[in-house]
């Protein structure tokens, strides 16, 4: 039985819209597909089409994740190598040629250039190394434990951690302590108010007032109500000098502004009579002595719009030593 013309064109017709319908969807399917490739690759992501079959990805953060740590690893292994050389040739009584010197610089530039973790690897690995004598092992570590416990709070509190009674032995003390909590604090206070609240206790030696002072300190550069709520939080003794701490983390203006409304909060939580009296007192007193230091100009213009009533007046006026010698008239 022949199929009428009509209907062939019929079957013909549907056939090409059908055709152009899945046309249509891997064309969008392709063009999304190139999207998502494109901001996979803004994101530092790529894709081993070999590896498609088994779902492998592969990414640039993986790849330089791994190369930093092979590179953390290499100077290691350098760095140990060179320091062999070095106990070699005092043994035998010599002193290091200047090429020795010069490639000990190297050495410490290359050392600077690491971030915290390589540098983490790296003490890692030459704690690690029986090749070394007592002495050198520590020499070589001194410098990447030095640069942790001055400007990386976050690893060298792990590395305390993880390893307390090796980083007391190589510059975790009372002051690193108050530094880098401070510095901490100031980055990233909820962080740093994690660490002390899960690891103060174990460490009395090295978390105590004064160290929770500089992390208060440091937190009020940023978030000064937070920092006066820390006084309590932390159980500080003398609240007093952990206000002064909060005043003289304002540098500005603004930020005297801010420590001061947040004092305001601050002392609104606390009971009438003395103790409020004296956080007033304290509090008002420094900024006095803090706008002072900004100068007299700035300090005034600062002063007609804080709005202190006629008591914190007279205690803002207290601000002699904060006077610059040359607007002492």
């Amino acid at each position: 039985m022949k199929i009428p013309i009509a209907l062939s064109l019929l079957i013909l017709v549907l056939g090409s819209v059908l055709g152009w319908q899945q046309n249509q969807r891997q064309a969008s399917v392709c063009a999304r597909h190139e999207k998502l490739v494109a901001q996979a690759a803004q994101l530092g992501i790529t894709f081993d089409p070999t590896s498609a079959v088994e779902g492998v990805r592969v990414t640039k953060r993986g790849r330089q994740h791994e190369d930093k740590e092979a590179d953390a690893k290499t100077l290691a292994a350098e760095y140990i190598a060179f320091a062999k050389e070095r106990e070699a040739i005092e043994k035998k009584g010599g002193q290091p040629a200047m090429a020795t010197h010069e490639q000990a610089q190297k050495f410490r530039d290359r050392i600077m250039a690491l971030d915290p973790t390589q540098m983490k690897i790296l003490i890692a690995e030459v704690r690690a190394s029986p090749e070394l004598e007592k002495e050198s092992r520590e020499s070589l570590i001194s410098l990447p434990i030095k640069i942790l416990t001055s400007d990386h709070p976050q690893t060298a509190f792990a590395m305390l951690t993880e390893s307390p009674d090796f980083m007391k032995e190589n510059g975790m003390n009372h002051y690193a302590t108050f530094k880098l909590l401070t510095k901490w604090a100031k980055d990233d206070p909820a962080a740093a108010l994690e660490w002390v609240r899960a690891n103060g206790a174990k460490f009395p030696d090295l978390v105590d007032d004064d160290t929770k002072r500089g992390m208060i300190s440091g937190t009020a550069v940023n978030d000064p109500q937070l920092a006066f709520k820390l006084i309590a939080e932390l159980g500080i003794k003398d609240g007093d000098r952990a206000i002064y701490g909060i005043v003289n983390a304002a540098k500005t203006s603004e930020e005297r502004t801010a420590i001061l409304t947040a004092l305001r909060a601050h002392l609104s939580t606390l009971p009438e009579g003395e103790i409020r009296d004296q956080a007033s007192r304290a509090a008002i007193q420094e900024l006095g002595a803090n706008a002072a230091k900004e100068g007299f100009e700035a300090g005034s213009k600062w002063l007609e719009n804080a709005a202190l009533n006629r008591e914190q007046l007279a205690e803002f006026c207290d601000l002699s030593y904060g006077i610059k010698r040359e607007e002492t008239g």
